[in-house]
């Protein structure tokens, strides 16, 4: 054998056009395969995104219409604890922070005088303290039930206990949020 002899045509210079055509199917495969593909995940991520804000909507309209409910037992309870200090029955008002505590979602009540000391409080410990919320509350003139809802996981609601005459002190209730 002499090297002048000429070669065959390499397997690839042979079947260049078969090659090329198998390599565009595959490509076209895998295209319409993964295609398929990233849409179904795009559709589940718009799912999610869905059902999170739907989610959203839902706990605010659940928080507004359980906050309503939450002012207007802390306005009962007032009114009881007003009752009874105007008699000047300080245990009945213990009792009923006592039997209030055993409700649900319910984390502390407390009764602050008009100076900002703590009156009568569901925590024992914290009584003849200073009061030390975690927002400013209108001790000495507020005439109005404010609600902070500032605090992720708490709302709390600060409400005047009035005589007739004066206020007598301000009833500060914390409650658990429920999550939906």
């Amino acid at each position: 054998m002499t090297d002048n002899q000429p070669k065959n045509a390499g397997f690839l210079r042979r079947n260049w056009f078969t090659l090329t055509l198998f390599f565009l199917m595959l490509a076209a495969i895998n295209y319409f395969a993964f295609s398929k593909q990233w849409a179904l995940n795009a559709q589940a991520e718009d799912h999610q995104e869905a059902m999170e804000l739907m989610r959203t909507q839902v706990q605010a309209q659940f928080d507004s219409v359980a906050l309503v409910d939450l002012q207007v037992v802390t306005r009962s309870l007032v009114w009881a604890v007003r009752s009874e200090l105007v008699r000047e029955n300080y245990e009945q008002v213990g009792q009923y922070f006592n039997q209030f505590m055993k409700s649900p979602r319910v984390e502390a009540v407390t009764l602050i005088r008009l100076d900002g000391t703590i009156w009568l409080a569901s925590d024992k410990k914290l009584e003849g303290q200073n009061f030390m919320g975690p927002v400013p509350i209108p001790i000495g003139g507020g005439e109005r039930m404010t609600v902070d809802a500032s605090d992720p996981g708490v709302v709390q609601i600060s409400a005047p206990v009035m005589s007739l005459d004066s206020k007598l002190g301000t009833l500060v209730v914390r409650y658990l949020k429920v999550q939906v």
